[in-house]
């Protein structure tokens, strides 16, 4: 609701991916479900933060590179995709790194109307995810201090 607000009241170029973060880190897979909600989300929102990282900053190194050719884009798309993958399907407890590494790497490349080697619709979803990221942090924040302040009372009942 904070998130649509912001977005409606200051019409803010790419906070609907600020929305998307915030429900994609608030899905917790089933094995998550019997431990408390609070550490699942903070790691999940940590890999999201960081796979998103990892593919914006190879993005942005490869994206001058490349410029408007499309045969490089799409090579460069696919050999990128690739580690995203290898990384998602792993055991290592990374999984969610290499979603989100594949998922903004193909974001960077596959645009709304052409290949382009302009970085700002990639800066714009990124700025999103790191308002997305940081609004749940701050809600998860004040409901942790109200929790904990109600927490004394309810024991003195």
């Amino acid at each position: 609701m904070i998130l649509a607000s912001l977005a409606y009241a200051w019409n803010l170029p790419g906070f609907a991916q600020a929305m998307v973060t915030a429900i994609a880190v608030l899905i917790l897979p089933a094995s998550a479900l019997g431990t408390p909600t609070r550490k699942p989300i903070a790691e999940r929102m940590t890999q999201r933060l960081l796979g998103c990282l990892l593919a914006g900053g190879v993005s942005l190194a490869l994206l001058p590179l490349l410029g408007d050719h499309a045969f490089a884009c799409v090579i460069a798309l696919c050999a990128g995709v690739w580690p995203g993958c290898h990384v998602q399907t792993g055991t290592q407890g990374a999984s969610y790194v290499g979603r989100q590494f594949g998922i903004a790497f193909i974001m960077v490349f596959v645009q709304d109307h052409h290949w382009s080697a302009d970085p700002m619709p990639a800066l714009t979803r990124f700025a999103g995810i790191l308002c997305g990221i940081a609004v749940l942090s701050a809600v998860m924040a004040a409901g942790t201090a109200w929790a904990e302040r109600r927490a004394p009372r309810a024991a003195m009942r």
